[in-house]
């Protein structure tokens, strides 16, 4: 609920805030915090930095977040969005809970991240009067990369949703990859011309720097959320088949299980994995960076409907050889023999291959490391995206 929370402003506080000037006033509604703090943190208090009045609609999960937030400037308010298929009446008082905030703080423009959020957010600009709306559409997930007939059924559902949502007559929305935009742009979603692409959420090259090779045993690592279409169970199948062919190279998987979301892994399957010695799971870190680092090259056999993943975009900041699916988002940032190897999803035989191609020849890991440290400086760095994403804001509320 709205001001539920400890760490929030109180209605009092919030009222304060709104009775000052409104033209700069950004809202970012984000489905849960940790996801706001590692993919929206910064954006926000760069826009801060330049004048706008920064709110941030998310469930706060823990108090830390909470801190997080409110240490940064920015006015937090916790609502009960969260995220998977929570059922239509708890998104129906979602939905509720979010027009009322935003005809209480009327801001500027909103800024609205991922799928549910992006539909009910949308609805509710339009309910509420928003001036201004943009639409962080950062991959299309599951339910467009899902087969069979209920697979179906929901994305034409989601599809027709949202039309609704996006058809806000001062709306932009932000694509991090040009097969997702041209998909909802085909299907009428939004117009081409208020279709954006920035590519990802951005990394700073500062803090993933380039590296050399660690010395000692060869480190292989996967990290993700523990959700199956990350392609977790095909990481331990080329494991497992590589601990017969390469003894002593070291595979490692670093996330957490991801209750919210009907793939996760169950913290049970991780342990037998964990168990069987071809695996070791490290849980979540947090130092990304230095676990990048530490290790020789970088996997993630995903089949998932991706933006441009940020993991894949840190290990190539810190010069590391990537081996992943050739599918969109994935192969935005690694380009098939250039930073990387792109293999078919789902295909453990070519994943172990690719896998096995690199272990073998440090040469062409250095050379696929440097290349993919190039492209990052050229295009995927943390400030050209805050740049592009505040001349969006700056162009809807001029």
């Amino acid at each position: 609920m709205i001001g539920a929370h400890s760490g929030t402003r109180t209605r009092e506080q919030e009222d304060a805030t709104c009775d000052g000037e409104a033209a700069k006033r950004l809202l970012i509604v984000v489905n849960v915090s940790w996801a706001f703090i590692s993919h929206r943190l910064e954006l926000a208090r760069h826009a801060a930095a330049l004048g706008y009045e920064v709110h941030v609609a998310t469930q706060v999960t823990n108090e830390h977040d909470a801190r997080v937030i409110q240490d940064a400037g920015l006015v937090l308010h916790d609502i009960g969005m969260g995220r998977g298929d929570a059922g239509m009446i708890h998104d129906l008082g979602s939905l509720v809970r979010l027009c009322a905030l935003f005809k209480r703080l009327d801001p500027a423009v909103v800024h609205l991240v991922t799928a549910k959020p992006a539909i009910l957010g949308g609805i509710a600009a339009r309910i509420a009067g928003i001036p201004a709306v943009v639409a962080a559409i950062a991959g299309l997930g599951h339910v467009f990369t899902d087969t069979g007939y209920r697979a179906w059924v929901r994305r034409r559902v989601v599809l027709s949703a949202m039309r609704r949502a996006m058809a806000h007559p001062r709306i932009r929305a932000i694509f991090q990859n040009d097969e997702d935009r041209r998909t909802l742009v085909n299907a009428g979603v939004i117009e081409k011309s208020q279709a954006i692409l920035i590519r990802g959420a951005g990394v700073d090259p500062a803090a993933y720097p380039l590296t050399p090779e660690p010395a000692g045993p060869l480190r292989v690592l996967f990290a993700s959320r523990m959700i199956r279409t990350k392609g977790v169970a095909e990481f331990v199948a080329c494991a497992s088949a590589l601990g017969r062919t390469r003894p002593g190279t070291q595979f490692l998987i670093a996330g957490a299980p991801d209750l919210a979301n009907p793939e996760s892994l169950r913290l049970d399957e991780l342990e037998q994995w964990q168990s069987e010695g071809h695996v070791s799971w490290l849980g979540h870190v947090k130092d990304m960076a230095a676990l990048i680092a530490s290790c020789h090259m970088f996997v993630l056999p995903t089949y998932y409907g991706e933006g441009v993943p940020k993991v894949l975009i840190e290990a190539a900041a810190c010069g590391r050889p990537i081996v992943t699916t050739d599918i969109a988002g994935c192969r935005d940032i690694v380009k098939d023999g250039e930073n990387g190897i792109l293999v078919p999803p789902r295909d453990v035989e070519q994943l172990t291959a690719a896998v096995e191609r690199l272990l073998a020849d440090p040469t062409l890991r250095a050379e696929f490391g440097r290349a993919g440290r190039q492209q990052v400086e050229q295009g995927f760095g943390l400030q050209t995206v805050l740049d592009q994403t505040v001349a969006i804001y700056d162009e809807l509320t001029a």
